[in-house]
């Protein structure tokens, strides 16, 4: 006899020793496809985004081809007006590198000389020295490594937007034509797709309002690169939780260069509240129940999907995570405990029975 097929075999523990043997497995495939993941799921995004776009313009008389290659032509300009932004903004970081190295240095040397007025050896507390200018060189071609990594997978997520843009209204037919379109399945990816669409575009909204103000901020208080920074801002918010923190540091470093200790305190506190005000009381009412996940979920699975993913993981990890439940979770009713775990609303009432289900 198969021991596989005798129920003894298969206790508890065995299954649960197999489920994660499972889930390691399918893991560390991810990880070694992380690249190729990144750009799919980045490009299913930016369908979502760009199908009501796309829709708009047929709506308006436009042939279902004319709609899709202006769709595309705009995600195109804008993501080229994007990349020149950001690598003009590093040129321009990069021209400044001897200024913030003479002030780093003339920091430590400072502190040096406090050090030894209170009598204390600098040496023993304090063993920086100065900073050679190509440690500052190595990390930002470090960054500009990191660019065109980004370059790369972005024109890769493009190629998937463009035949899932091409295709997207064939593959609906497809679907309600292979399964019916009163299908579970076909319903739940439905309601993925509408509340991916709400919670990019609400993000985007808020994000936007977030960024111009912080960048007037630093417009005001004498930042540089305070374009640059916003825009970081801008992408740091689509990152639950911990992306505020990613945005804060250039900004707050450079002011520490230029203009000292205090000016950066008062930085990050008003940076702090403009963000923790629209965050805790606009975000929620414009966001919602759209996501509908636990915020410890929220920020596990941010970190989840940054390990398997790498640093593309935190901007997809909400959307995927969205996607498990929404598409996989919710459609099997045996899976309700878990899905009331990922939620913060409980659903209001009980499952339907099984033989109440659509076929």
């Amino acid at each position: 006899m198969n021991p596989l097929n005798n129920n003894t075999f298969l206790t508890p523990f065995v299954r649960f020793v197999l489920l994660v043997a499972g889930l390691v497995v399918v893991i560390a495939g991810m990880k070694a496809a992380s690249s190729l993941l990144n750009a799919l799921f980045l490009g299913i995004l930016l369908t979502a985004v760009c199908i009501p776009l796309k829709h708009i313009f047929q709506q308006r008389g436009m042939k279902p081809f004319v709609a899709f290659a202006l769709t595309f032509l705009i995600t195109i300009l804008v993501g080229v007006g994007v990349l020149l932004f950001i690598i003009i903004s590093i040129l321009q970081v990069i021209g400044q590198l001897p200024q913030y190295e003479a002030s780093l240095n003339a920091i430590v040397e400072g502190v040096r000389q406090q050090l030894t007025l209170w009598g204390l050896d600098p040496n023993a507390l304090l063993d920086i020295g100065v900073v050679p200018v190509e440690t500052l060189f190595s990390v930002i071609r470090q960054a500009l490594s990191s660019v065109f990594s980004a370059v790369s997978l972005v024109v890769l997520a493009y190629l998937f937007l463009l035949y899932l843009l091409w295709e997207s209204d064939d593959i609906a037919r497809r679907a309600n034509v292979a399964v019916g379109k009163d299908n579970l399945f076909v319903a739940k990816t439905t309601q993925f797709i509408v509340s991916s669409q709400r919670y990019i575009m609400s993000r985007t909204v808020l994000g936007a309002a977030i960024a111009v103000l912080q960048t007037a901020l630093m417009l005001v208080m004498g930042v540089d690169f305070a374009l640059l920074w916003g825009f970081l801002s801008l992408i740091c918010n689509y990152i639950p939780n911990v992306g505020f923190i990613i945005g804060i540091i250039p900004p707050a470093a450079i002011l520490f260069l230029e203009q000292g200790l205090w000016p950066m305190v008062i930085f990050i506190i008003l940076y702090t509240v403009i963000n923790n005000v629209v965050e805790n009381f606009v975000t929620p009412r414009y966001i919602g129940t759209q996501v509908n996940l636990s915020p410890l979920f929220t920020f596990s699975a941010v970190i989840f999907w940054t390990f398997v993913l790498g640093p593309m993981g935190a901007i997809l990890g909400v959307p995927i995570t969205l996607f498990i439940k929404q598409v996989l979770v919710e459609t099997d009713f045996s899976m309700s405990g878990i899905s009331a775990l990922m939620s913060v609303a409980l659903p209001a009432a009980s499952p339907p029975p099984a033989e109440t289900l659509p076929e």
